[in-house]
């Protein structure tokens, strides 16, 4: 499927050719409840402190101040590395009654993630951004 979706992408630009060919894989879990879910900050807390702990760094955290029940889609981004290289990225997207979990298997440059933005629903990045690494712990 990946293969097949590279061709769309293939606009003759070798950045975008070479950052696309470094996913491996990518799986979407979609959760649907009956019932609007609450989401609570111990629950969150936990979700942040095991990535942590397993190496896991927390790129997007959306995360409301207060609230446990979200009226608007909450995003969360984790990005894993092996040395220098991004070798799996998880992304949760929780709303009321929706949470989907997206967990991409690749092997990619933190630069190749500017050359993916606008392609594979991957949102276009300013490349003129600051990005700010998280506290320690988050």
């Amino acid at each position: 499927m990946l293969d097949y979706a590279r061709t769309f992408i293939d606009n003759g630009n070798a950045q975008v050719k070479y950052a696309s060919a470094q996913l491996h894989s990518i799986t979407v879990d979609t959760y649907h409840y009956k019932q609007p879910a609450f989401y609570t900050p111990e629950g969150r807390g936990s979700i942040i402190a095991t990535y942590h702990a397993a190496g896991w760094k927390h790129l997007v955290n959306a995360n409301p101040a207060s609230g446990a029940q979200p009226l608007h889609p909450i995003t969360d981004l984790w990005l894993h590395f092996n040395g220098a290289e991004i070798d799996d990225v998880t992304v949760l997207v929780r709303a009321p009654r929706d949470m989907n979990l997206i967990r991409i298997s690749c092997a990619l440059r933190p630069l190749d993630l500017l050359h993916l933005s606008g392609h594979f629903g991957i949102p276009r990045v300013d490349p003129d951004a600051v990005m700010v690494p998280a506290p320690d712990g988050r």
